[in-house]
């Protein structure tokens, strides 16, 4: 499942926040935007990928469209991706024996979206984040 969103992300400290799509209009060169693709690993731990959208051009740089490329294999069968930095982009291997399907928990994506982003949406020009980003703090 994906959920269309907005993203800034602050790179230095490795945090992502949701940016509400009345901030993302007026702030548009500060954010991305991104698909949040549902994903779950063998333990039943569900998180969300963002996978940047095409850009203009409808291309995606090689490591975005590596990780898109993954995500679409990981909903027929178990992957995992590792980062290959010579080739700019993600390996993906693909489990070789047949493993047991995942237990999805019985919440929904914005029950999801609601707990990964915790304290990290935007929903005003008034979020100190963005009013750092902007230097009026």
């Amino acid at each position: 499942m994906a959920f269309g969103g907005m993203l800034l992300q602050q790179k230095e400290k490795d945090e992502s926040y949701l940016v509400m799509p009345e901030v993302a209009r007026q702030i548009s060169e500060l954010i991305q935007a991104v698909d949040l693709f549902t994903a779950i690993d063998r333990q039943n731990n569900v998180f969300l990928i963002p996978v940047p959208r095409p850009g203009e051009s409808g291309a995606r740089n090689p490591w975005h469209e590596s990780l898109f490329q993954a995500v679409e294999l990981a909903k027929e069968s178990w992957i995992r991706i590792n980062a290959n930095m010579q080739m700019g982009g993600y390996d993906v291997c693909e489990a070789q024996v047949s493993l047991s399907q995942p237990d999805w928990p019985e919440y929904g994506m914005h029950k999801l979206i609601e707990v990964a982003f915790r304290g990290k949406i935007i929903q005003s020009l008034d979020h100190p984040v963005v009013q750092g980003l902007l230097g009026r703090i």
